[in-house]
Protein backbone atom coordinates (compact mmCIF):
# COMPACT_ATOMS: atom_id res chain seq x y z
CA UNK A 1 0.00 0.00 0.00
CA UNK A 2 2.70 2.15 0.91
CA UNK A 3 4.26 2.03 -2.53
CA UNK A 4 0.69 3.01 -4.49
CA UNK A 5 0.50 5.64 -2.16
CA UNK A 6 3.78 7.08 -3.18
CA UNK A 7 2.19 6.64 -6.78
CA UNK A 8 -0.58 8.60 -5.95
CA UNK A 9 0.91 11.70 -4.37
CA UNK A 10 3.59 12.17 -6.72
CA UNK A 11 1.07 12.08 -9.51
CA UNK A 12 2.92 9.17 -11.43
CA UNK A 13 -0.13 6.83 -12.12
CA UNK A 14 -0.71 7.78 -15.40
CA UNK A 15 3.48 6.39 -15.95
CA UNK A 16 2.84 3.02 -14.99
CA UNK A 17 1.09 0.42 -16.65
CA UNK A 18 -1.71 -2.24 -15.75
CA UNK A 19 0.67 -4.81 -15.02
CA UNK A 20 2.57 -2.52 -12.19
CA UNK A 21 -0.40 -1.58 -10.92
CA UNK A 22 -1.39 -5.29 -10.04
CA UNK A 23 1.50 -6.23 -8.84
CA UNK A 24 1.34 -3.31 -6.27
CA UNK A 25 -2.12 -4.32 -5.31
CA UNK A 26 -2.28 -8.32 -5.52
CA UNK A 27 -0.91 -9.38 -2.12
CA UNK A 28 -3.68 -6.68 -0.65
CA UNK A 29 -7.16 -7.28 1.18
CA UNK A 30 -10.36 -6.45 -0.67
CA UNK A 31 -10.65 -3.36 1.44
CA UNK A 32 -7.11 -2.15 0.16
CA UNK A 33 -8.78 -3.03 -3.50
CA UNK A 34 -11.87 -0.87 -2.84
CA UNK A 35 -9.90 2.30 -2.41
CA UNK A 36 -7.86 1.52 -5.11
CA UNK A 37 -10.61 1.74 -6.98
CA UNK A 38 -12.21 4.86 -6.25
CA UNK A 39 -8.97 6.50 -6.36
CA UNK A 40 -8.49 5.13 -10.03
CA UNK A 41 -11.97 6.36 -11.21
CA UNK A 42 -11.64 9.41 -10.02
CA UNK A 43 -8.25 9.85 -11.64
CA UNK A 44 -10.30 8.33 -14.59
CA UNK A 45 -12.72 10.64 -14.05
CA UNK A 46 -10.57 13.78 -15.05
CA UNK A 47 -9.53 11.98 -17.92
CA UNK A 48 -5.60 12.38 -16.82
CA UNK A 49 -5.80 8.34 -18.60
CA UNK A 50 -6.65 7.71 -22.15
CA UNK A 51 -9.30 5.76 -22.70
CA UNK A 52 -7.33 2.56 -24.24
CA UNK A 53 -5.55 2.74 -21.10
CA UNK A 54 -8.19 2.31 -18.59
CA UNK A 55 -7.79 -0.45 -16.12
CA UNK A 56 -10.51 -2.92 -15.41
CA UNK A 57 -8.96 -4.70 -11.82
CA UNK A 58 -11.83 -6.70 -11.18
CA UNK A 59 -11.68 -8.44 -14.30
CA UNK A 60 -7.89 -8.80 -14.33
CA UNK A 61 -7.41 -9.37 -10.18
CA UNK A 62 -5.95 -13.21 -9.59
CA UNK A 63 -7.85 -14.23 -6.53
CA UNK A 64 -11.37 -15.06 -7.46
CA UNK A 65 -12.33 -15.05 -3.58
CA UNK A 66 -12.10 -11.34 -2.86
CA UNK A 67 -14.88 -9.40 -4.03
CA UNK A 68 -15.73 -5.63 -3.83
CA UNK A 69 -18.58 -4.87 -2.00
CA UNK A 70 -19.72 -1.68 -3.97
CA UNK A 71 -19.32 -1.28 -7.37
CA UNK A 72 -17.35 2.54 -7.74
CA UNK A 73 -18.06 3.05 -11.07
CA UNK A 74 -21.93 3.24 -10.48
CA UNK A 75 -21.98 6.65 -9.12
CA UNK A 76 -25.30 5.75 -7.03
CA UNK A 77 -23.94 4.04 -4.29
CA UNK A 78 -23.72 7.53 -2.27
CA UNK A 79 -27.29 8.33 -2.30
CA UNK A 80 -29.02 9.38 0.43
CA UNK A 81 -32.16 7.30 0.83
CA UNK A 82 -34.88 9.15 1.38
CA UNK A 83 -37.33 8.87 4.80
CA UNK A 84 -40.13 10.90 5.37
CA UNK A 85 -40.11 13.39 7.62
CA UNK A 86 -42.17 13.08 10.83
CA UNK A 87 -45.34 14.64 11.09
CA UNK A 88 -46.51 17.92 13.02
CA UNK A 89 -48.40 17.55 16.47
CA UNK A 90 -49.88 20.31 18.43
CA UNK A 91 -47.90 22.25 21.55
CA UNK A 92 -49.06 20.69 24.06
CA UNK A 93 -48.28 21.35 27.74
CA UNK A 94 -48.88 17.48 28.90
CA UNK A 95 -46.83 16.39 26.57
CA UNK A 96 -43.80 18.91 27.37
CA UNK A 97 -43.15 16.20 30.51
CA UNK A 98 -44.87 13.36 30.23
CA UNK A 99 -43.35 9.61 31.06
CA UNK A 100 -45.34 6.27 30.55
CA UNK A 101 -43.59 3.42 31.95
CA UNK A 102 -44.04 -0.36 32.87
CA UNK A 103 -42.57 -1.96 35.87
CA UNK A 104 -43.11 -4.30 38.66
CA UNK A 105 -44.04 -2.74 42.38
CA UNK A 106 -40.41 -2.27 44.16
CA UNK A 107 -41.80 -1.54 48.06
CA UNK A 108 -44.86 -1.66 50.10
CA UNK A 109 -47.23 2.11 49.11
CA UNK A 110 -46.07 4.07 52.25
CA UNK A 111 -48.62 7.14 52.73
CA UNK A 112 -48.42 10.63 54.76
CA UNK A 113 -51.50 12.27 55.45
CA UNK A 114 -49.61 16.17 55.79
CA UNK A 115 -51.16 19.22 57.79
CA UNK A 116 -51.99 20.86 55.20
CA UNK A 117 -54.81 18.53 54.30
CA UNK A 118 -52.93 16.78 51.29
CA UNK A 119 -51.82 13.35 51.12
CA UNK A 120 -48.67 12.10 49.54
CA UNK A 121 -47.91 8.20 49.17
CA UNK A 122 -44.59 6.80 47.59
CA UNK A 123 -43.27 3.81 46.12
CA UNK A 124 -40.51 2.30 43.92
CA UNK A 125 -40.77 0.44 40.39
CA UNK A 126 -38.20 -1.63 38.63
CA UNK A 127 -38.65 -1.11 35.16
CA UNK A 128 -36.46 -4.31 33.32
CA UNK A 129 -34.53 -3.21 30.01
CA UNK A 130 -33.19 -6.92 30.27
CA UNK A 131 -33.27 -10.20 31.92
CA UNK A 132 -29.82 -8.65 33.92
CA UNK A 133 -30.56 -4.86 33.63
CA UNK A 134 -32.78 -3.38 35.95
CA UNK A 135 -33.81 0.46 36.46
CA UNK A 136 -35.47 1.99 39.53
CA UNK A 137 -37.58 4.40 39.38
CA UNK A 138 -39.00 6.58 42.89
CA UNK A 139 -43.08 7.08 42.05
CA UNK A 140 -44.85 9.87 44.33
CA UNK A 141 -48.70 10.26 44.47
CA UNK A 142 -50.79 12.93 45.46
CA UNK A 143 -53.98 13.15 47.63
CA UNK A 144 -56.62 10.95 45.92
CA UNK A 145 -54.57 8.95 44.09
CA UNK A 146 -52.28 8.11 46.87
CA UNK A 147 -55.20 7.05 48.93
CA UNK A 148 -55.79 4.86 45.48
CA UNK A 149 -52.56 3.61 45.74
CA UNK A 150 -52.05 2.76 49.54
CA UNK A 151 -55.08 0.50 48.92
CA UNK A 152 -54.56 -1.45 45.93
CA UNK A 153 -51.07 -1.61 45.06
CA UNK A 154 -48.77 -4.57 46.37
CA UNK A 155 -45.35 -5.27 46.18
CA UNK A 156 -44.63 -7.24 43.38
CA UNK A 157 -47.60 -6.38 40.87
CA UNK A 158 -46.83 -5.36 37.44
CA UNK A 159 -48.12 -1.49 36.86
CA UNK A 160 -48.14 0.88 34.01
CA UNK A 161 -48.08 4.77 35.25
CA UNK A 162 -48.10 8.04 34.00
CA UNK A 163 -46.50 10.74 35.15
CA UNK A 164 -44.77 14.29 35.54
CA UNK A 165 -40.67 14.17 35.65
CA UNK A 166 -39.29 16.17 38.74
CA UNK A 167 -36.02 16.48 40.36
CA UNK A 168 -34.99 17.05 44.34
CA UNK A 169 -32.08 18.59 45.27
CA UNK A 170 -31.00 17.69 48.50
CA UNK A 171 -27.77 18.82 50.36
CA UNK A 172 -25.41 15.82 51.41
CA UNK A 173 -23.45 15.60 55.54
CA UNK A 174 -20.97 17.07 53.32
CA UNK A 175 -22.44 20.17 51.70
CA UNK A 176 -22.18 18.48 47.98
CA UNK A 177 -25.88 18.70 46.43
CA UNK A 178 -27.15 15.99 44.47
CA UNK A 179 -30.10 15.81 42.30
CA UNK A 180 -32.77 12.78 42.33
CA UNK A 181 -35.57 12.04 40.35
CA UNK A 182 -38.81 10.42 40.31
CA UNK A 183 -42.66 10.47 38.64
CA UNK A 184 -44.85 12.60 40.06
CA UNK A 185 -48.37 9.86 38.71
CA UNK A 186 -50.84 11.06 37.48
CA UNK A 187 -52.61 8.15 36.18
CA UNK A 188 -52.08 4.31 37.12
CA UNK A 189 -53.20 0.74 35.62
CA UNK A 190 -53.20 -2.66 36.67
CA UNK A 191 -51.21 -4.95 33.91
CA UNK A 192 -53.29 -7.86 32.16
CA UNK A 193 -51.84 -11.15 34.25
CA UNK A 194 -52.35 -12.80 30.97
CA UNK A 195 -51.12 -10.43 28.66
CA UNK A 196 -47.84 -12.35 27.35
CA UNK A 197 -50.17 -15.50 26.34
Amino acid sequence: MSALMVYVERGLLGRINSAQLLGLVENRFSLVLEACLKYLDAVLNNNIFRESKRIRIIERFPFRTLKCSADYRDQSYNLQVPYPKPSEIPWSKDLCNTVHLIGNVGAPVEIKHLISGKVLAWTRLAVRKSPTDTTWINLTFWDELANTAHQHVEKGQQLYVCGRLVSDTVESDDGKQQTYYKIVVQQMNFIERNYGK
